[in-house]
């Protein structure tokens, strides 16, 4: 039993037994915008303006199944930790507890990002919102190959790239001026001769347990 517990920490410590491949569908990417229509009194007990800054991000797993494969809005449910946000104003908006998908991809693509729910988290704090979204449209129809979640996006492809929050009082609308990916950690497999070296190890360390426990005395 000890021995081969040992061998599978061996493995493990090897990468042979590895969840590396968990991050395999994550896609990340950051943006930036500039405010472009400010409506009502106020956002979220500030004033912003046209021509404000916007920096925000995304993140989503590519490889969420379609809750809807039949309908020609497909829905994807993405929970925490993916997110999308955004800040402007002096204001950060996040999606609150996982947020869905929807991609349309008939003579036109489509991709909308909005919460579950009619809650924003602001600077931390659940508040209520009207609108909460990113949109991301090609109308075209040439920026997606088929109605499943993207794994690159090419803002040059796009016709229109857009974000909105809308509160109780007012909201801003956005337009992207940048968008880039934000790379994810290395999940390249170890170096086989490395690999090798541990299991030779390995095996040396069990043959010499072995010659141990045969020189033990054998009690009656």
């Amino acid at each position: 039993m000890k021995i081969g517990m040992a061998f599978k920490l061996v493995l493990v410590a090897s990468g042979i037994f590895t969840n590396s491949g968990a991050l395999a569908g994550i896609i990340e990417y950051e943006f930036t915008g500039a405010v472009n229509l400010v409506w009502g009194t106020s956002l979220y007990g500030t004033t912003p303006v046209k021509g404000l800054p916007v920096v925000g991000r995304f993140s989503y797993d590519s490889s969420a199944p379609d809750t809807t494969p039949n309908d020609e809005a497909h829905f994807y449910l993405e929970p925490d930790p993916n997110t999308f946000s955004f800040t402007v104003a002096g204001l950060t908006f996040a999606s609150h507890a996982g947020f869905t998908i929807t991609v349309q991809h008939l003579a036109y693509d489509s991709i909308q990002m909005f919460p579950a729910q009619q809650v924003v988290d602001v600077n931390g704090a659940p508040q209520f919102c009207n609108t909460f979204e990113l949109e991301l449209d090609d109308t075209t129809g040439r920026a997606l190959s088929s109605a499943r979640l993207p794994v690159v996006w090419d803002l040059s492809r796009l016709t229109l790239a857009q974000g909105e929050i809308w509160g109780p009082s007012g909201g801003v609308t956005f337009t992207f001026e940048s968008l880039s990916v934000i790379p994810r950690p290395s999940t390249s497999v170890p170096d086989r001769s490395s690999t090798v070296g541990l299991l030779a190890l390995s095996a040396v360390a069990m043959f010499g347990l072995a010659r141990r426990r045969s020189r033990q005395p054998q009690w009656p």
